[in-house]
């Protein structure tokens, strides 16, 4: 299973809210999403998704449950409800190649508190 345990919602915001990812609902036209969490005493929690892995015998027409092969995160269409999957490690690849910039005002901020 994908390590998740440093995905945030920031980062999912900072993910989806890249210039390579086109916003509109395939289905509606719309472009308002949402990413499945809750609150829970004060932390955003991300509800993440299991695709099952499954073996498929065409000869015997018998399928087997092998268990989760891909994790994944669903984002909503606000308007009509459609839903994509996002894969875990592709989210977390991209964020890993794509650090955060810090915000110059944030950097002097942080340099006069250590002073």
């Amino acid at each position: 299973m994908a390590e998740i345990k440093n995905l945030s919602i920031p980062d999912l915001v900072r993910f989806f809210s890249n210039p390579n990812h086109d916003g509109v609902c395939p289905v509606c036209g719309k472009d308002e999403w949402t990413v499945n969490s809750y609150e829970n005493q004060g932390s955003n929690e991300i509800l993440i998704n299991t695709l099952p892995q499954v073996r498929y015998d065409s000869d015997k027409n018998t399928a087997a449950i092998l268990g989760a092969s891909h994790v994944v995160v669903p984002v909503e269409c606000d308007n009509c409800g459609y839903t994509r999957l996002h894969g875990v490690r592709r989210i977390l690849s991209w964020l890993e190649n794509n650090p955060e910039q810090e915000n110059s005002d944030d950097a002097e901020k942080s340099d006069s508190k250590d002073l």
